[in-house]
């Protein structure tokens, strides 16, 4: 078994949303992803879930410079 911490709950709950119910095999090894555990009650962590921004920023022409 291994842990995985994150910095904030935002990127912990969106590496759980991506991850869950995956698994990765690396060199003859499988890495399955599943939900934390309360400490104290062992019971599942609920992660809330974000919403992911995947737009682009566009620059106006007056913040691009030519060469």
């Amino acid at each position: 078994h291994g842990i995985v911490h994150f910095y904030t709950i935002k990127d912990a709950s969106i590496f759980y949303y991506d991850m869950q119910g995956n698994y990765a095999e690396l060199y003859n090894i499988m890495i399955k992803f599943s939900a934390a555990f309360k400490f104290e009650t062992k019971e599942e962590f609920l992660y809330p879930k974000f919403e992911i921004s995947t737009s682009i920023p566009v620059m106006s022409p007056a913040n691009v410079k030519s060469s």
